[in-house]
């Protein structure tokens, strides 16, 4: 295949985090999601995270960790649980 006025810039991949840090931050994220949870200001994404099955209380939505997990995979950011 041969294409014009094409460059691939590859650089050094850098990483701030460990694996372990990341997996740390992403369970604290959940937490968060699911004990404190979030504050919604449209009554349509209100209504999707109560279909989805959050709990949702006026403005407020708490999201079950199973919920995030489940939507992360689907953008294929997660391995499907073995």
């Amino acid at each position: 295949m041969l294409r014009s006025n094409y460059r691939v810039n590859r650089t050094t991949q850098f990483r701030v985090l460990s694996d372990d840090q990341v997996q740390d931050i992403h369970l604290a994220v959940l937490e968060v999601l699911e004990r404190t949870g979030i504050r919604v200001h449209s009554e349509e994404a209100l209504a999707v995270y109560k279909k989805a099955g959050a709990k949702v209380k006026g403005d407020r939505v708490w999201i079950p960790s199973y919920l995030v997990e489940e939507a992360v995979r689907r953008v294929g950011a997660l391995p499907s649980p073995s």
